[in-house]
């Protein structure tokens, strides 16, 4: 590429093949659905909580708010002690003869070696992109940045 012109041609072959890539590398994971292992009485004390949040949204009452905070400590309570529990039994039901001392072992590597989140992109107005074409145009606005030729003027001496 030796003009301005071909440059400006080469642009967009060069955003679509970025984009082409970005999207065929990235994938979106759903969340898993926590709410199906909870028991039904975590499940209430959450649907509970919805009722006195919403009413405080809109009145401000601190009477509300005091009813809120000890309806969502309650739920952070059973939360917590259902946790522990499922912990209590996962302990207990393994067997020391069988394969489940590596699982454990295993686990607890995932643990210790937990990776840090990864967060999406920013544009230059600091606003999060998550979708491919949009990545795709950060990573060529990027680079464009870095192949840019600095403007010097030639010094000649005379």
């Amino acid at each position: 590429m030796q003009t301005p012109e071909q440059v400006d041609q080469a642009i967009p072959k060069l955003t679509t093949k970025i984009a082409a890539l970005v999207s065929s590398n990235t994938h979106v994971t759903n969340p898993k659905d926590r709410t199906r292992n909870l028991p039904i009485n975590i499940l209430n004390a959450i649907h509970k909580n919805r009722k006195p949040r919403k009413n405080w949204q809109h009145t401000r009452n601190p009477d509300v708010k005091t009813l809120l905070n000890r309806q969502t400590t309650l739920v952070h309570d059973l939360m917590h002690s259902h946790r522990d529990n499922e912990w209590v039994n996962f302990l207990s039901n393994i067997d020391p003869t069988s394969e489940s001392w590596t699982n454990i072992y295993k686990l607890n590597i995932k643990l210790m070696h937990k990776r840090p989140a990864v967060h999406p992109l920013s544009d230059n107005q600091n606003i999060l992109r998550y979708d491919a074409v949009a990545k795709s145009e950060i990573f060529a606005d990027s680079i464009e940045k870095q192949f840019q030729t600095p403007d010097h003027t030639t010094h000649t001496d005379e």
